[in-house]
């Protein structure tokens, strides 16, 4: 049985903000992301990947209910 990938939908990525400290944020918006009350900001570049592919995985899983 083949499954089919996830169509992809990216709206976060990650950003430098200051030398080696980065954000979490909404690609359309230019927001910073919170999540649990936390904004995802000043953060290790490895850190601040799992969140933003995190997210994008979620949106995935939305458009593919879609």
């Amino acid at each position: 049985m083949k499954i089919a990938p996830l169509p992809v939908r990216l709206r976060y990525d990650t950003r430098e903000e200051q030398q080696d400290k980065w954000t979490v944020f909404h690609i359309f918006t230019g927001a910073a992301v919170e999540i649990d009350g936390y904004l995802q900001i000043a953060m290790d570049v490895e850190e601040s990947e799992d969140p933003a592919d995190l997210l994008n995985y979620q949106e995935s899983l939305k458009a593919a209910d879609e």
